[in-house]
Protein backbone atom coordinates (compact mmCIF):
# COMPACT_ATOMS: atom_id res chain seq x y z
CA UNK A 1 0.00 0.00 0.00
CA UNK A 2 1.30 3.43 -0.83
CA UNK A 3 1.52 6.34 1.58
CA UNK A 4 -1.74 8.25 1.85
CA UNK A 5 -3.86 5.36 0.55
CA UNK A 6 -7.38 5.04 1.90
CA UNK A 7 -8.15 1.86 3.82
CA UNK A 8 -11.56 0.31 4.43
CA UNK A 9 -12.48 0.01 8.10
CA UNK A 10 -13.72 -3.58 7.50
CA UNK A 11 -14.66 -5.81 4.57
CA UNK A 12 -17.84 -4.60 2.83
CA UNK A 13 -21.10 -6.56 2.63
CA UNK A 14 -22.47 -7.80 -0.68
CA UNK A 15 -25.93 -6.45 -1.59
CA UNK A 16 -28.16 -7.26 -4.54
CA UNK A 17 -30.52 -4.49 -5.56
CA UNK A 18 -33.52 -5.41 -7.71
CA UNK A 19 -34.68 -2.53 -9.85
CA UNK A 20 -38.20 -1.82 -11.07
CA UNK A 21 -36.83 -2.21 -14.62
CA UNK A 22 -36.24 -5.92 -13.91
CA UNK A 23 -32.47 -5.47 -13.71
CA UNK A 24 -30.38 -6.50 -10.70
CA UNK A 25 -27.17 -4.80 -9.61
CA UNK A 26 -24.56 -5.92 -7.10
CA UNK A 27 -23.21 -3.37 -4.63
CA UNK A 28 -20.29 -3.77 -2.22
CA UNK A 29 -20.97 -1.47 0.73
CA UNK A 30 -21.00 -1.40 4.52
CA UNK A 31 -24.51 -0.02 4.81
CA UNK A 32 -27.44 1.54 3.08
CA UNK A 33 -29.97 4.08 4.25
CA UNK A 34 -33.01 5.87 2.92
CA UNK A 35 -32.28 9.59 2.73
CA UNK A 36 -35.33 11.49 1.53
CA UNK A 37 -36.26 9.91 -1.79
CA UNK A 38 -32.85 8.21 -2.27
CA UNK A 39 -31.44 4.80 -1.35
CA UNK A 40 -27.81 5.53 -0.44
CA UNK A 41 -25.02 2.91 -0.13
CA UNK A 42 -21.84 3.82 1.75
CA UNK A 43 -18.39 2.49 2.58
CA UNK A 44 -16.64 3.18 5.90
CA UNK A 45 -12.97 4.18 5.70
CA UNK A 46 -10.33 4.34 8.42
CA UNK A 47 -9.35 7.79 9.50
CA UNK A 48 -9.30 10.13 12.45
CA UNK A 49 -12.23 10.02 12.72
CA UNK A 50 -13.47 7.21 10.46
CA UNK A 51 -15.55 8.55 7.57
CA UNK A 52 -18.07 7.28 5.03
CA UNK A 53 -18.12 7.68 1.28
CA UNK A 54 -21.27 7.27 -0.80
CA UNK A 55 -20.71 4.61 -3.47
CA UNK A 56 -24.23 4.54 -4.94
CA UNK A 57 -27.36 6.67 -4.70
CA UNK A 58 -30.58 5.58 -6.41
CA UNK A 59 -34.11 6.99 -6.36
CA UNK A 60 -36.21 4.86 -4.00
CA UNK A 61 -38.85 4.66 -6.75
CA UNK A 62 -36.35 2.67 -8.87
CA UNK A 63 -35.68 0.05 -6.15
CA UNK A 64 -37.96 -3.02 -6.14
CA UNK A 65 -36.05 -4.93 -3.45
CA UNK A 66 -32.78 -5.24 -1.55
CA UNK A 67 -31.10 -8.50 -0.57
CA UNK A 68 -28.16 -8.79 1.83
CA UNK A 69 -26.24 -11.94 0.88
CA UNK A 70 -24.80 -12.30 4.40
CA UNK A 71 -28.25 -12.24 6.02
CA UNK A 72 -29.46 -14.89 3.58
CA UNK A 73 -26.44 -17.10 4.33
CA UNK A 74 -26.93 -16.76 8.10
CA UNK A 75 -30.62 -17.66 7.75
CA UNK A 76 -29.70 -20.81 5.78
CA UNK A 77 -27.22 -21.78 8.50
CA UNK A 78 -29.88 -21.31 11.23
CA UNK A 79 -32.31 -23.51 9.29
CA UNK A 80 -29.71 -26.25 8.81
CA UNK A 81 -28.79 -26.20 12.51
CA UNK A 82 -32.44 -26.39 13.58
CA UNK A 83 -33.21 -29.17 11.08
CA UNK A 84 -35.81 -27.19 9.11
Amino acid sequence: MYEGALELAMPPDRWFVDLTTGDRIEVLAHSYSIEGDRCVYSLLFRGTPHFTVTVLSLPVSLVAGIEDVLEEYEELQRREESGE
